[in-house]
C-alpha cells in the first residue's frame, strides 16, 4: 500500500475588485495561521470572515483586557507572530522571488503583474497599503485600499489600530520591503541608500 503526502495545500484568495479568485500554495499547518491563534480561545465567537485586527480587539473586550494587562500583552505578541506568519504563507518571505511579487500584485488588483523584480519594487515602493488589510483580504473579501500618501496610510492605521509588526523575527525581506513608518521617525538605513 502506498501513502501520499502533500507538502502544500492550495488556498483560494478572492479579489473583489476584479471579481476573480487566485490560488496560492502554502504549507497546510500554516495555511490559516491567524485562525489557529483564535482557536486557542474556544469561548470566543470568532468571525472567520472579519478583519483579524477587529477580532483581536473584540477578544480583548470579551476578556476585559486593558492595554497594560499581561494577558493582553501575551495574546498580542502571539497574534503579531501569527499575522506575520500568515503573510509569509500567503506571499512568501524572499524579496528575490518573482512569484511572491506577482501574488501581491494580484491581491492588490494591479495589472499587469510584473515580469521582473526591479519593476515590481519600483511600483510597490510608491504604494501605500495597510499590510493587515493585505493579509485579511483573502478572508474578508474586501479589496485593499491604496492610499495616496504615507500620511493617509498613517491616519487610517492609527484610526483602525491595524498595525503590522515592525520588528518581528519572522518577517522576511518581502514584508520588510513593504513596511512603512507609521509612528515615530525612521532610524535605520533608507531603502536604496548607499553605505559610506
Amino acid at each position: 500500500m502506498y501513502s501520499v503526502s502533500f507538502d502544500f495545500v492550495f488556498q483560494p484568495i478572492y479579489n473583489p475588485t476584479s471579481n476573480s479568485i487566485f490560488i496560492i500554495s502554502c504549507h497546510p499547518e500554516k495555511a490559516l495561521v491567524y485562525d489557529l491563534f483564535f482557536a486557542q480561545f474556544p469561548q470566543f465567537d470568532y468571525q472567520t470572515n472579519a478583519s483579524s485586527s477587529k477580532e483581536f480587539y473584540r477578544i480583548c473586550d470579551q476578556f476585559g483586557w486593558e492595554r497594560d494587562d499581561t494577558d493582553r500583552q501575551e495574546a498580542h505578541d502571539g497574534f503579531k507572530v501569527e499575522l506575520v506568519q500568515t503573510f509569509n504563507n500567503l506571499f512568501g518571505t524572499d524579496e528575490k522571488d518573482l512569484q511572491s511579487w506577482q501574488e501581491i500584485y494580484v491581491a492588490l488588483d494591479i495589472s499587469p503583474p510584473p515580469q521582473n523584480i526591479p519593476k515590481a519594487k519600483r511600483t510597490l515602493k510608491k504604494k501605500f497599503i495597510n499590510l493587515v488589510d493585505l493579509v485579511d483580504t483573502q478572508k474578508t473579501g474586501k479589496s485593499v485600499e491604496q492610499f495616496q500618501s504615507l500620511d493617509e496610510l498613517r491616519d487610517y492605521t492609527i484610526k483602525t489600530g491595524k498595525f503590522s509588526p515592525r520588528d518581528s523575527a519572522y518577517a522576511g525581506g518581502l514584508l520588510k520591503f513593504l513596511l512603512r513608518e507609521i509612528l515615530g521617525s525612521y532610524a535605520g538605513r533608507k531603502r536604496g541608500s548607499k553605505r559610506r
